[in-house]
């Protein structure tokens, strides 16, 4: 601890002063009588050695005294003044390694909540604020904070979050601290380099430890894909859509592997399963088939010929539910229908073109849009007439004329306007008809009740269309959320390659609050004091010694 160069030259001196005595004590000036004394001190000497004890005097305690308080001022001891207090900031690390058990039983975040309390104690600080550092830095209620300064693990410290944005964190910390402020960050990782400044702690609690876990896992009908990693032999086990297996698997260390299984039923749930180890939360994956999602279409139109060519697109899209009552998505040439449905209901109008202007392009178009996806109108012929009323914003356009427009009424309802002539027209012979009719179901498909991605992975958000809202803590697992009485699921997989590897876990102590400016501030400097109690000791020194001189001087002159 005593870096200062001049404390460390005088403890080398402690060794030095000890010496001067010892060897002073040994050559002491004997008087005799008579001559014939020397041969009686020789006998006792060829005799055999004689055990002296050695008594230092008075004076070298109090050099020796005097030296240490010189080395401990030389160390420039301080305290926390009485009327100083430090702001601090807290920042737990959110991450899911933080839940890894290590051989005490213990989680990683009980090991670094273990230093808090006696941190606090020891520092004067105040106000004391907790933020959880996850893949969003977020401020902890006084409740949670209550339970922390006990040392106890609030409930909002869940350790579940993908990732640790200590970047973020920090910055969310310095922008809401008062001058002076300290932060303190408990998390598993030692820093890549050492902090300085005086402002940030870093104490890690995390241990390096073997865990096996899942990193990625997809799903394509019936065919599912699982990546793990991790060291040594695993047994994995499966269930495939009601056939059980169980299979070991040899991984190797940084060498992600993995396995594709085929279902016998599409429709059928899939999970995968590993052993417990240090980590549990990458221990387990379900993927479950995406479910249909069908519109209900309804034709209104008068035209024969557009009405077999609609019918024809809608049938062969795949996205048709020709059972349902419900109309999704209403295609019509007939002006005023759009009264009649309900407030769910979009609309294609069909306007026909009858001895339009053929247009072979450049088409202007919208990309933003999704009805656009995929679809190319290099090279057709598109009749339109250059006065048809088409309202909206355009999607499709000839220069100036719109061809394809969107617009949406009071209800918040989309109207597509469609200028079409079939007599005039290669679109409705191309491939970008069905498409066009395709991403347009799609689109409505989209917006019906359910989850639009049913299996989620680390870091997403659960997205549920519907007049419900999904509120709660992700936990690995199935998700469930009922709309107008049916049951929607989708599953959550933690998978990340960074947060199952707990190789690069460790434990230490890094950073220091004693930064000049806080040893100014909020410190006393001891030095002062401890050389005027040097200088009081040396001052005795000095009576001593003189007392001491005069008194050998009167026994030198016999008084």
């Amino acid at each position: 601890m005593l870096t200062n160069l001049l404390a460390l030259i005088g403890l080398a001196a402690v060794p030095a002063l000890l010496a001067v005595y010892l060897l002073r004590n040994r050559v002491k000036r004997l008087s005799v009588s008579s001559l014939m004394l020397w041969t009686e001190r020789t006998r006792m000497v060829q005799g055999g050695g004689r055990l002296q004890r050695n008594r230092l005097p008075l004076l070298f305690f109090l050099e020796l005294l005097i030296l240490l308080l010189l080395v401990l001022a030389a160390a420039a001891p301080r305290i926390l003044s009485s009327h100083g207090t430090l702001p601090l900031t807290v920042i737990l690390d959110d991450s899911a390694s933080m839940s890894a058990v290590g051989p005490d039983g213990k989680s990683t975040a009980e090991r670094a909540l273990q230093q808090l309390p006696g941190l606090l104690r020891k520092g004067r600080f105040g106000p004391v604020r907790f933020m959880l550092a996850g893949t969003e830095p977020r401020w902890l209620g006084p409740e949670a904070e209550q339970q922390l300064r006990q040392g106890r693990l609030p409930q909002d410290w869940t350790t579940r979050a993908a990732s640790c944005d200590l970047d973020q964190a920090l910055l969310l910390a310095r922008s809401e601290s008062a001058p002076g402020k300290k932060i303190l960050f408990l998390g598993d990782t030692r820093p890549s380099t050492t902090p300085t400044g005086g402002e940030l702690r870093w104490i890690s609690a995390g241990l390096p430890l073997s865990n096996a876990g899942f990193i990625h896992a997809a799903r394509s009908g019936d065919r599912c894909l699982v990546e793990l990693q991790g060291n040594g032999a695993v047994e994995l086990s499966l269930d495939l859509g009601g056939q059980t297996r169980t299979e070991t698997i040899q991984l190797e260390s940084g060498i992600p592997q993995r396995r594709i299984y085929a279902l016998a039923d599409p429709d059928a749930r899939f999970e995968a399963w590993l052993p417990d180890d240090p980590l549990s939360i990458d221990n387990h994956v379900i993927l479950l088939p995406k479910p249909p999602r069908r519109v209900g279409t309804r034709l209104s139109i008068a035209d024969p010929d557009l009405h077999t060519l609609l019918a024809r697109t809608v049938s062969a899209s795949g996205l048709d539910d020709p059972g349902t009552a419900d109309c999704d998505l209403l295609i019509t040439d007939t002006a005023g229908t759009d009264a009649a449905e309900n407030a769910a209901t979009w609309f294609l109008h069909l306007h026909r073109i009858k001895d339009g202007t053929p247009f072979t392009g450049p088409f202007v178009m919208d990309r933003r849009s999704p009805l656009l996806d995929g679809i190319s109108f290099e090279g057709l012929v598109w009749s339109a007439d250059e006065n048809a009323p088409m309202p909206g914003m355009p999607v499709v356009a000839a220069g100036n004329i719109p061809l394809l427009t969107r617009t949406e009424d009071l209800a918040g309802r989309p109207h597509f306007h469609l200028q079409i002539d079939p007599s005039l027209s290669t679109l409705p012979d191309s491939p970008a008809w069905p498409s066009l009719v395709w991403n347009l179901m799609e689109m409505r498909a989209a917006e019906k009740p359910g989850f639009r991605e049913v299996n989620l992975r680390s870091g997403m958000i659960p997205e549920f269309v519907g007049t419900a809202e999904w509120s709660g803590i992700l936990q690995p697992g199935l998700i469930e959320m009922v709309e107008n009485g049916q049951t929607y699921q989708a599953a959550f997989n933690f998978l990340d390659a960074g947060e199952s590897d707990l190789r690069v876990c460790g434990s230490g102590d890094d950073g220091d609050w004693n930064d000049p400016e806080t040893l100014e501030r909020h410190y006393v400097d001891l030095a002062p004091l401890i050389i005027l109690v040097g200088l009081a000791l040396l001052a005795l020194h000095q009576w001593l010694v003189r007392r001491e001189d005069a008194a050998i001087a009167g026994r030198a002159h016999g008084i």
